[in-house]
């Protein structure tokens, strides 16, 4: 089955907001990024999720392991 992940805005897919408390370490490096990219915190942390989720999908996580089962 595939699966389709969005990467930009759009009013014509359902989104639901999500809140989620970090190390502070990561948050400042996400953060900084935002302020040299020009980009919005949520941006960095919705792509980046998506782009873990698309590679577990794709089964080519080489990071992550799938659980045995």
């Amino acid at each position: 089955m595939s699966k389709q992940y969005y990467g930009s805005f759009s009013k014509s897919i359902p989104q639901r907001r999500f809140s989620l408390w970090l190390p502070d370490i990561l948050y400042e490096r996400i953060a900084t990024d935002a302020a040299v990219y020009g980009v919005h915190k949520a941006q960095i942390v919705k792509q980046a999720l998506i782009a873990y989720y698309r590679s577990i999908d794709n089964g080519s996580a080489s990071i992550v392991s799938k659980p045995a089962g």
